[in-house]
């Protein structure tokens, strides 16, 4: 007899649990992971490209905005209530105090993410949690074609 899929219950994980992960080493330092939503998901790996991409958007607001807001590259974002701690690209806050961050005295105001082969992810899964987390302004910089760059917006 032939069953069909079972729906299986995940454990899914706090963000406290997740940072207690990469403390005791059950999270290695140099493993490419986020927590999203509870689940641990593994991060597409950066090519060349990428890195430049996310290099030159992180350089142009920080150049910009030096003095009136921060900008951040591959920093987690806090947000309470969502059970996780995305990586974007690029996080631009509020407080022009870098070392504000984290705290209550900075709001994110832009996310940033770059797309190689996680276009579709950026768009959809990302978008709507950096919409729980709060953040009013979320682009993407689709960079799934080698020649080109175009900028979505949710």
């Amino acid at each position: 007899m032939v069953r069909g899929p079972e729906s299986v219950a995940q454990r899914r994980f706090t963000v406290e649990e997740y940072h207690r992960m990469a403390e005791t080493g059950i999270l290695g330092p140099d493993e490419r992971v986020e927590l999203v939503r509870g689940v641990i998901r593994e991060m597409s790996p950066k090519n060349w490209a990428h890195v430049m991409a996310a290099k030159s958007v992180y350089d142009l607001p920080r150049d910009a905005l030096r003095g009136q807001a921060s900008v951040y590259q591959e920093a987690p974002l806090v947000a309470e209530g969502i059970d996780s701690e995305p990586e974007p690209d690029v996080l631009l806050c509020s407080n022009p105090d870098e070392w504000a961050y984290r705290s209550r005295r900075t709001k994110p105001l832009l996310v940033i993410e770059v797309a190689d082969s996680s276009l579709e992810y950026d768009l959809a899964e990302k978008a709507s949690l950096y919409a729980e987390a709060g953040v009013p302004e979320y682009w993407v910089v689709n960079r799934s074609r080698e020649s080109s760059w175009s900028f979505e917006s949710r």
